[in-house]
């Protein structure tokens, strides 16, 4: 039988068909579910365009899967040349394969892995274009080891034939953990494009910490799938959606409680595949791929080795710790003055008075309302609340500058005629947005002009309205524009690019700048937008030690980027007045600390909403024990601050917040240890009890430093809190039981006027005397000392100076009990301003576990009266023949 070449040909070509079919098959069956890496991140993927991209499809469950995914034979980028050595690293370079990902335009076909060994925890991976400057955020970073470090806590390698990393810790006895790999089956997904960067990795964690700012699950369970965009957005907080700041640092934890942590410093919008490899997949439209990693081993050390990345937070004044009262909806100097004498009235503590947009003149930016309402507003703030009530004043101040005015408004013309504001790219004319006081445009940041023109403006202001420091709101920048009045550019690729992130609204310019719109040196707000809070604050911050040199600045934002902590303090937004919303704030709360603003706190009782009294004393519990603690709610919201409500609601919150105002000199020395030493002021449980499982994914309470572990009440009705004590014994802070616990939860009573929190036994806090109703009043009482003995032994620390000298002198006070003894040793740190040389006196002395009354108790050798409660086991001493200055060493005997 003869057959004709046409009929081999035809044979030929079904044989070729089928032996691709079966390797296609072949690829994609060597993908397993969890390993699936998205070859169609755009919505509507279809099983054509799929295949189109060379990807496999298998449609099992849009929600818990991938449908369109890379084979396992994916070509991406092919390493050439080899590895090349560094002078603290090394590099390889690849080149684009043939058939690579195509689905974006302007692939680049050349890039370089570089590795360099910044410490010997810290490693720094950077994926750039050889041939080419891309964008790189010009974020203040710590140095690298000035010299190379040779002992490193970590290993490095590469794949040398496709493009892909891994990190390994390396422990003690040489064994290396795999942390981070991006080889192998990750490696197809490798994509680099001008407007399209991504790249996978595989991860050693069970629960992931960080990744914000964002309501999620927390903590993360690395075993679902999740999708998270990144693009700073002005919107009610909910679940799953971009919010008002951008924090790209991930801390992943293990079963063994081991940690590691990394951050990708990039600034242009991005979203993040979570999968349940455990993996994730990063995807960026703009910059360099660039990652730092931190091996720990325990989390509080990737803490520390973050912050000595990103920069340390400054101490905030003493004033800034105490309890503040605001709202939006003042309706004059009347209102204000109601509000702080009815809270006086009910002896509620407050340090600060607070002003939003109310006392401003039609909205605008550093003018004080005209309004009769408003007449004698600068004169009742100098007269009435800061000489005769010793209030400090925080005011409100927007981006958006209006452009038009009927009178000749100074911080238009002034900044207009410097040249301070963003352009738009279509008109080379300021970019024109739309905010509270009508059309406005948006101060540039990043030119020092505009530095030097909102310090001007901030100076000028003084002399009309005094205040102490400056909350900068709206700064993502929000607008009520979807960009401008005509929308943005339909031709330019950077307001409709190729690809964008899912994020709320659905664009990019959703309620903000058009990307396109031009910064100093043309750098498009494409590039800046999610820093542009965090060039304000910088701002901000350098015109406060302007205005009030050798003084602490206090700065409050909402927007917020990596590195934002050394300028400013947070709040969480226009949160809702709900049990649910209230809760979010421990989570939101713990991953500030871990991003470097400790200085965290919500609205208290919520901002929308009307809240139930019942709610507003249990948030005002949790309140009390934020590091930033604030009422503040929104306009037409009937009035929320304690005094507000009915007597037994008024004495809960005031028996709170005079727990708060006791521990203040407890909570300002763990300020002082997050600047000096990268410690967390709030944490998790997990954070201390890394290897208890049980407190990986604990949510309802939080540590406060080591010491102190709150648990308040999150639900309605309720009258007891399932509280979790870690191994260990526990005092409770309000009637001294003690609980000795190998790790379990208990029912603790909490009726309405009581949060539980308990003491960690083993340590020494210091502490004011109770009834104090401001900061001022505070120190002027004294430091205490209260020891939770442990066996006996205890230990702790004070950190103090005169509370608003940047740059002063401390006093540190080391304490410790062993063998009866308690003993107190003081030192000086002289700051570049001088010494702090103020007498500290000692308020008294409380030890709690002491197992006998003893029959003497004397303090430098001299007896001295002393109260003991057998039952309560505590001894106390209040009462000195002479001033006990702290700042000299003294000791306390018992026997």
């Amino acid at each position: 039988m003869s057959v004709s070449t046409g009929q081999l040909l035809t044979l030929f070509l079904i044989l070729g068909a089928f032996c691709t079919e079966a390797i296609y098959n072949e690829a994609c069956d060597a993908v397993p579910n969890p390993s699936r890496l998205d070859c169609h991140p755009e919505p509507m993927a279809t099983e054509a365009e799929c295949l189109r991209r060379n990807c496999c499809w298998s449609l099992v469950d849009r929600d818990r899967t991938i449908a369109c995914y890379f084979p396992a034979d994916y070509p991406t980028y092919e390493v050439v040349g080899g590895i090349r050595k560094e002078a603290c690293g090394f590099s390889v370079t690849a080149k684009r394969s043939a058939g690579a990902y195509s689905a974006v335009p302007n692939p680049i076909n050349e890039v370089k892995l570089s590795v360099v060994y910044e410490t010997d925890t810290r490693v720094r991976i950077r994926i750039t274009d050889p041939n080419a400057k891309r964008w790189e955020p010009p974020v203040e970073l710590g140095p690298p080891d000035k010299v190379c470090p040779e002992k490193r806590n970590y290993e490095v390698g590469v794949d040398e034939v496709k493009m892909g990393f891994n990190v390994s810790r390396v422990k003690s006895n040489g064994e290396r953990v795999v942390l981070v790999d991006s080889t192998g089956l990750m490696a197809n997904a490798f994509v680099y494009a001008d407007q399209f960067l991504q790249v996978a990795f595989k991860v050693r964690a069970v629960h992931g910490y960080g990744l914000g700012e964002r309501e999620d699950t927390f903590p993360m369970d690395m075993h679902d799938w999740k999708r998270m965009s990144f693009w700073s957005r002005d919107d009610i907080p909910r679940r799953d959606a971009n919010l008002y700041g951008v924090h790209n640092f991930f801390l992943g934890l293990s079963p063994d409680g081991t940690a590691f942590g990394f951050f990708f410093l990039n600034s242009n919008a991005f979203e993040v595949m979570k999968q349940p490899l455990p993996s994730f997949a990063f995807r960026t439209i703009g910059g360099i791929l660039e990652f730092f990693f931190f091996v720990g081993p325990s989390p509080n050390d990737v803490v520390s080795q973050y912050y000595a990345l990103i920069g340390y937070p400054p101490v905030p004044p003493y004033w800034a710790l105490g309890y503040q009262l605001s709202r939006y909806g003042y309706t004059g100097v009347e209102d204000i003055r109601a509000t702080v004498e009815r809270n006086r009235k009910a002896n509620i503590p407050q340090d600060v008075q607070w002003l939003d947009i109310d006392y401003m003149d039609r909205a605008r930016d550093w003018t004080i309302s005209q309004k009769e309402e408003f007449k004698g507003l600068a004169e009742f703030v100098d007269k009435e609340l800061r000489e005769k009530r010793g209030l400090r004043i925080v005011i409100i101040v927007d981006p958006g500058i209006a452009i038009k005015s009927e009178d000749k408004y100074l911080p238009y013309q002034t900044g207009l005629e410097a040249g301070v504001f963003i352009n738009d790219s279509r008109t080379g004319s300021p970019f024109i947005g739309l905010v509270w006081p009508g059309e406005t445009a948006f101060p540039d940041f990043t030119k020092n002009a505009t530095a030097e023109w909102w310090y001007q403006c901030a100076k000028d202001f003084l002399h009309t309205l005094s205040y102490d420091g400056l909350w900068i709101d709206m700064n993502e920048p929000a607008n009520f524009y979807d960009g401008s009045s005509q929308g943005c550019d339909r031709s330019n690729r950077l307001d409709y690019p190729p690809y964008s992130p899912q994020v709320v609204g659905g664009s990019l310019f959703s309620r903000t700048v058009c990307p396109s719109a031009l910064h100093s040196n043309g750098i498009p707000h494409y590039n800046l937008h999610n820093m542009y809070a965090l060039c304000e604050a910088k701002a901000t911050r350098m015109a406060l030690q302007r205005i009030f040199p050798g003084k602490r600045p206090f700065v409050l934002t909402r927007a917020s980027f990596a590195g934002s902590g050394r300028y400013t303090a947070h709040w969480s937004g226009d949160i809702r007045s709900t049990w649910s919303s209230m809760a979010e704030t421990i989570p939101q709360m713990i991953n500030f600390n871990l991003f470097g603003i400790p200085m965290f706190g919500a609205d208290i009782c919520g901002f929308v909403d009307e809240v139930t009294e019942e709610l507003c004393v249990r948030w005002s519990q949790l309140g009390a024990f934020y590091p930033f603690s604030r009422n503040h709610n929104a306009i037409g919201m009937r009035a929320q601050d304690p005094a507000s409500w009915s007597e037994p609601a008024q004495e809960a919150i005031a028996k709170a917040l005079e727990m708060r105002y006791q521990l203040l000199p407890y909570m300002y020395t763990l300020l002082h240890r997050a600047r000096s030493h990268g410690r967390l002021v709030v944490k998790a449980l997990a954070f201390d009890y890394p290897t208890d499982l049980a407190t990986h994914h604990n949510a309802r309470q939080f540590l406060l430093g080591s010491c102190l572990n709150v648990a308040p009440v999150l639900a309605e009705g309720m009258d007891f809190t399932p509280l979790y004590l870690p191994e260990g014994e526990w005092v409770e802070f309000s009637n001294l039981k003690r609980y000795i616990s190998n790790g379990k939860f208990y029912p603790v009573p909490a009726p309405l006027d009581k949060i539980p929190v308990f003491y960690k036994a083993g340590c020494i806090l210091p502490m004011h005397p109770p009834g104090a109703l401001s900061t001022n009043q505070s120190r002027a009482m004294g430091v205490g000392v209260t020891a939770v003995l442990l066996n006996g032994s205890a230990c702790g620390e004070l950190v103090w100076d005169d509370g608003e000298t940047e740059d002063g002198g401390e006093l540190h006070v080391s304490f410790s009990v062993s063998q009866q003894r308690l003993t107190s040793t003081a030192s000086g740190v002289k700051g570049a301003r001088g010494k702090f040389t103020e007498t500290v006196p000692l308020a008294f002395i409380r030890l709690i576990g002491v197992g006998r009354k003893p029959s003497n108790v004397s303090l430098n050798g001299t007896e001295v009266e002393f109260e003991f409660d057998v039952g309560r086991q505590y001894l106390s001493v209040t009462k000195f023949k002479s001033t006990v200055d702290l700042q000299r060493t003294w000791q306390l005997t018992w026997s």
